[in-house]
């Protein structure tokens, strides 16, 4: 399974769809959401399948937002620093709230699988800068973006 990112007026092919399997795509969006927290919080379902995302100013503030992270280094520091151990106890306190019923059910259950495959996976060799960098050249040229799973 995969997480699909569409582009919903991309302004060039770099902007149409940004994929990743779904382990890689709940590590990056952990990055992307723990450094932006700003610019990603119009977005409340990064995790799901619900088609939740970005109008196109707002990716474009997001892009801007990851290229100075990527710049100043603090997309390497965090990528160094935090491995599978921060990124299974992110999704933990995530399905901890969504049995709580501040999240949907329908999250719960996508939070439940991704804490298993983060329980499963090495994900520290699954996020790199690369994917920062493709993302935010995705978000530049998205035009705004949803979120769905293959």
């Amino acid at each position: 399974m995969g997480m699909d990112v569409f582009g919903v007026k991309p302004t060039s092919r770099c902007g149409s769809i940004f994929m990743r399997p779904a382990w890689a795509w709940h590590a990056l969006a952990g990055c992307v959401i723990t450094l932006a927290a700003v610019e990603t919080s119009s977005c409340r379902e990064w995790h799901s399948n619900s088609g939740d995302g970005l109008d196109a100013a707002q990716s474009i503030k997001l892009a801007d937002k990851l290229d100075a992270l990527i710049e100043s280094g603090a997309v390497p520091r965090y990528i160094g620093k935090f491995g599978k151990k921060v990124k299974v106890v992110q999704f933990a306190d995530e399905l901890e709230a969504a049995f709580r019923g501040e999240q949907s059910v329908e999250l719960a259950d996508e939070l439940e699988a991704a804490f298993k495959c983060a329980q499963l996976m090495d994900f520290a060799d699954e996020l790199r800068v690369e994917d920062v960098c493709e993302f935010s050249a995705f978000c530049r040229a998205s035009g705004g973006f949803e979120i769905h799973s293959q």
